[in-house]
């Protein structure tokens, strides 16, 4: 049980992303300070959306997970770990919940021997490795729709505004969304990993392979520039993630088949980009715009 705490709490995912929002927190009140000559909210919001707004998302998705029978092996773990430490590392290019990385953490197929000492039992194998590409894509599908449902909160986001040196003169403000939201994410891992629980502990057997429950700090990330949309307008996002949230479990299944599970990689990696094109021309045709008048900001 202990080993199941310590893999979450003790995870480098989890602890780098404390960190990270710890900074982004600290960076906001600074800027606001130096902006405002006050700190408009002085308390740490990232650090409170982070640990509360993605536990429901993260509950529906771990029931969706084990109905729909998601595994994954220590090598797709550790592929996550270490692409998502680079995703937090450089948060500027952690866009989306990873989904991108988690779609590169497929990457486990074609490379399975990595091992990462100390967080698994050598008695944990690769046995489900044909299905660690479907699983990369289920997760990513999870992910999309946690986003989504992300997007139907902004209005209720709390955030202030930046301001900077307008074209054709004067100044002018604009909205960032940089946030991360933690999500519990409950799968199956192949092999009897912890021996220690081995009589009370919950284990399944899947044909001739038997399995445990692992719980990922699965991390979603927000990073969006808002110069001619208010935050509130981001709940029109919501719709087509749901959309590429079907279609990527789409992609899952069809991962499923023979040898298509390297094709539905590479259509899972194109629909992720078109996504992120989608966002990036919805953001680029608003038309609000808050420009300095003589006094103060106005639309």
């Amino acid at each position: 049980m202990l080993k199941i705490i310590g893999f979450f709490f003790f995870n480098p995912v989890f602890l780098v992303a404390i960190c990270v929002i710890a900074i982004s927190g600290y960076r906001r009140i600074q800027q606001e300070r130096r902006q405002f000559s006050i700190a408009i909210d002085s308390h740490f919001l990232e650090a409170r959306s982070f640990f509360k707004d993605g536990l429901f998302v993260g509950l529906i998705a771990s029931v969706v997970s084990l109905l729909l029978g998601i595994v994954v092996d220590n090598n797709w773990l550790v592929w996550y770990v270490l692409i998502t430490l680079l995703g937090l590392v450089c948060f500027t290019a952690f866009w989306d919940n990873g989904i991108l990385w988690l779609l590169v953490a497929g990457l486990a197929w074609f490379k399975p021997n990595l091992v990462l000492p100390g967080f698994f039992n050598d008695t944990i194998i690769a046995p489900v490795q044909g299905a660690v590409i479907p699983s990369a894509l289920a997760i990513a599908a999870l992910g999309l729709g946690a986003c989504a449902r992300l997007f139907q909160k902004m209005p209720q986001l709390e955030l202030s505004p930046k301001i900077k040196n307008a074209v054709r003169g004067g100044r002018e403000a604009y909205y960032a969304v940089q946030r991360l939201y933690l999500m519990p994410l409950i799968l199956l891992v192949p092999g009897d990993a912890f021996p220690m629980l081995k009589g009370w502990w919950p284990f399944f057997n899947l044909g001739n392979q038997r399995f445990t429950i692992l719980v990922l700090p699965l991390i979603l990330g927000l990073n969006l520039k808002l110069n001619r949309r208010l935050p509130a307008e981001l709940t029109q996002l919501q719709r087509p993630f749901m959309l590429a949230s079907v279609i990527m479990l789409g992609l899952a299944f069809l991962g499923l088949r023979g040898q298509l599970p390297g094709l539905s990689l590479i259509l899972g990696a194109v629909l992720v980009i078109l996504l992120r094109g989608y966002v990036a021309r919805f953001l680029a045709k608003g038309t609000s715009h808050l420009l300095q008048p003589k006094a103060g900001f106005k639309f």
